[in-house]
């Protein structure tokens, strides 16, 4: 499930490599005359067919099949509250999108093939479009503990005849309550490679799975870590390294902590580093998405407070805060997945709790939509937060155009104490923290300190205060 979190230029409108900006959009591109896609909202649109009224919606994925000169999408959304899947098939020609069905799976949660609080998707499939002879669905059933497979019957010609077909579960035990799914596909063109990662957020373990399903390791990443920290594992997203193995990036609740840890070829897992998120902003779900296009992303939802992280973990590269926002379009962000070319955020449970679509490029034709007025930046340094602060602390800045962009921390004395950044970088909003340590990586004192930001002419100075 590699799910973006670069909703925030929808708001800001900044440039996004190749694909330009992100843009509101009708749901999924339909014409569903709608951004938030609700409870209260869904009415209004579909037909008394589908009356039942989406209830709070957590996760979204989606499959694709080729049908002649046309594309059929499906999206497959999980419905926490009302313990369903639920389907909308799709068909794009010509550059629109028409509904061609919907449908759901799941009724009351009683019976043993059904679902009682559904949390998260993910799609194992090695390719484009999904075939269902050799690819699988698979949910995070999280109160009756266990993993769903389950397929998807399609339907060339019939789309009101598609079906989602349970196949089978896994039980892992009572103290096991999935939070988040990733799919990894290594790319070697055996499906019996790839790995399917299931975080239990309750026993704070990684439960590893073949693509077809079965149990191949569980372990607890407490013990990983080996600390005596309380630690709460929720969201989770994956970066193939050049050696064959896995970086997994998970977030940890608990602290609002980005953890890197590495999943080898031999199946051994290793805790690798982490950067703490939460003493900026009110402690939530710190949920992460990595993308090969876009970098590592990851959100502190409660603000918003969305962060590009380095790969590695050393630094905050950009913070975008709930300033930035459009704050009548959100609800307390929850989750942000992509798709192969929008991406959809998911807002927590209110009465109009419920998910936005976001498209990569500017929508045209049925879909278009009025494009924000883009704002200049300009050159600036925050005041860092926390401040005073005793251990790290965040400097946000920003810079007008791209440019050689140098941030170093002096003492009282003016001495040089410590080069934050040195490096060319793009104009926008950026971040950086600093941990209280000199150039030699050792603590320094408690005292005033100043920062000083410069870039070609321009040169602004803040002053802060370290408490040991």
């Amino acid at each position: 499930m590699n799910k973006l979190i670069l909703i925030a230029f929808v708001f800001i409108t900044v440039p996004v490599t190749a694909f330009g900006q992100l843009y509101p959009e009708n749901i999924f591109g339909l014409d569903i005359p709608m951004t938030r896609w609700n409870k209260t909202a869904d009415r209004d649109f579909f037909s008394s067919s589908f009356v039942e009224k989406l209830f709070y919606p957590v996760d979204i994925a989606s499959i694709r099949f080729e049908s002649g000169d046309s594309l059929s999408e499906v999206f497959l959304i999980v419905e926490q509250a009302g313990a369903k899947i639920r389907w909308l098939r799709a068909r794009e020609s010509g550059g629109f999108r028409t509904i061609e069905g919907l449908g759901y799976f799941g009724r009351s949660g009683h019976e043993a093939s059904e679902f009682i609080s559904p949390s998260a998707i993910a799609i194992a499939s090695g390719s484009e479009f999904y075939n269902p002879a050799i690819d699988h669905i698979y949910v995070a059933d999280r109160v009756n503990h266990r993993l769903v497979k389950m397929n998807y019957d399609y339907n060339p010609g019939s789309p009101s005849s598609d079906q989602l077909v349970w196949e089978s579960s896994v039980f892992i035990d009572t103290n096991c309550f999935f939070f988040d799914l990733e799919y990894v596909d290594y790319g070697t063109g055996n499906l019996n490679d790839n790995r399917l990662f299931a975080v239990d957020d309750i026993g704070n373990r990684l439960c590893v799975f073949g693509h077809s399903g079965d149990l191949i390791n569980i372990f607890d990443l407490r013990e990983v870590v080996a600390d005596t920290v309380i630690r709460i594992y929720m969201g989770i997203t994956s970066r193939v390294l050049p050696n064959g193995s896995v970086m997994l990036y998970i977030g940890d609740f608990g602290n609002t902590n980005v953890c890197a840890f590495q999943y080898s070829n031999n199946g051994t897992l290793s805790f690798v580093n982490e950067i703490n998120l939460g003493d900026m902003h009110t402690t939530s779900a710190c949920i992460v998405l990595y993308d090969e296009r876009f970098g590592l992303w990851a959100i502190e939802g409660r603000g918003p407070h969305i962060y590009k992280l380095a790969l590695d973990l050393s630094q905050v590269l950009m913070e975008i805060s709930g300033e930035n926002f459009n704050q009548s379009l959100l609800n307390n962000l929850f989750r942000i997945c992509i798709l192969p070319d929008r991406m959809v955020l998911f807002e927590e449970m209110t009465d109009n709790s419920g998910l936005l679509s976001l498209a990569f490029n500017p929508p045209s034709g049925k879909r278009e939509i009025e494009e924000p007025a883009a704002v200049p930046y300009v050159f600036r340094l925050s005041q860092n937060y926390p401040n005073p602060f005793n251990s790290n602390t965040i400097i946000n800045y920003e810079v007008p155009t791209a440019g050689y962009v140098t941030i170093k921390i002096y003492n009282i004395l003016g001495q040089e104490v410590k080069t934050l950044v040195d490096s060319y970088q793009n104009a926008g909003p950026h971040s950086v923290i600093w941990n209280g340590a000199n150039q030699a990586g050792k603590e320094i004192a408690s005292g005033v300190y100043f920062t000083k930001l410069s870039s070609g002419e321009n040169t602004e100075i803040k002053k802060m205060l370290l408490l040991k």
